[in-house]
């Protein structure tokens, strides 16, 4: 078998017959060329060969590796956000339930609620960056909370207590009731051990819960190489709900949720890929809506169209509630 033959086989299924793609790098513009291939098997989107140099696609101004300015915020606000969080989370309080009922809960705080997130629950955001994710969590009141990521470029600490950690999964022997991967694991190398040293150190009944993007939508359907959530060469694997069905399997966990969350940028910023206008440009939408090439009403139609593929469950990205295999 030659090393060509060798890099086409599905790292999920072993499969060998595929549909071969070329993508380019499309977020900063640099428009350098990369081969995938599409399990004929699986459904799962591979790259062919991932890039030594991959270290160079991740800039100083990458967003989840920007170290921001944080500090602690005892103002009303704050208070009344984690009067909100512990009658969500925690069922507790009645001035909770008032604010709770005043204001629509976000998304972030309602996908905590859905896998079971407890104020008391210990939490590890794996490949998290600077902490960005659990930040938010500690504003919820989760306060057994850290971020881990081998890729930033020191240890974060705010006022003395570390938020984000400089290592790997690999590294972790403490066992936490919540293991997250946050847009993370489509960024791996490796599929299977992540997921089997995040069921390792799980509690018995530990939840995981993976965000990622998936071929199995509409999006990708529609632009395929130019689909936003290929952020090609920094995903090296873009499942379907099939081969990530099978990975959860391999791995002895077992899926009790899978639903869509994906949002309005998979229409906007897949249609200025197909423009030739980076998401950082002057003229994207992200940049400057005034400038860009949607008026308001495309806008809102994309947000309709993001509400109906999320309800069909065709969206691009989606949300995982893993399980030990036990677990009822």
């Amino acid at each position: 078998m030659t090393d060509s033959q060798k890099q086409k086989i599905c790292k999920i299924c072993n499969g060998q017959q595929h549909k071969n793609y070329t993508a380019m790098e499309l977020v900063y513009g640099t428009k350098k060329s990369f081969n995938f291939f599409l399990c004929n098997n699986c459904g799962c989107l591979q790259m062919e060969k991932i890039p030594k140099e991959i270290a160079d696609y991740y800039p100083e101004d990458f967003y989840s590796y920007t170290k921001k300015s944080r500090k602690k915020d005892l103002t009303i606000k704050t208070l009344i956000r984690k009067a909100r969080s512990r009658y969500i989370l925690d069922g507790n309080g009645i001035s909770g339930l008032i604010l709770h009922r005043l204001k629509k809960t976000s998304a972030l705080l309602e996908t905590c609620r859905e896998i079971g997130i407890k104020t008391s629950h210990s939490v590890l955001d794996v490949g998290g960056g600077t902490g960005d994710f659990v930040w938010q969590l500690r504003s919820y009141g989760i306060t057994d909370s850290i971020a881990i990521d081998k890729f930033i470029n020191e240890d974060v600490y705010v006022e003395g207590k570390l938020l984000a950690k400089k290592t790997d999964i690999f590294s972790i022997d403490k066992q936490f009731d919540i293991i997250t991967f946050h847009h993370s694991l489509e960024h791996m190398e490796e599929q299977q051990e992540p997921l089997l040293h995040a069921k390792k150190i799980l509690k018995p009944n530990g939840t995981i819960l993976l965000r990622i993007p998936t071929v199995t939508s509409y999006a990708w359907e529609k632009y395929g190489v130019n689909w936003w959530g290929m952020d090609t060469p920094r995903h090296f694997f873009l499942h379907s709900h099939a081969s990530i069905k099978l990975l959860v399997e391999q791995v002895g966990l077992k899926i009790k949720k899978l639903w869509s969350d994906s949002t309005v940028s998979q229409f906007w910023v897949s249609e200025q890929n197909l423009q030739g206008i980076s998401i950082y440009a002057h003229n994207s939408y992200g940049v400057s809506p005034e400038k860009s090439i949607f008026a308001k009403s495309e806008i809102d139609a994309f947000e309709r169209q993001t509400a109906n593929v999320n309800q069909k469950n065709r969206g691009d990205t989606i949300c995982i509630i893993l399980k030990h295999e036990d677990v009822k």
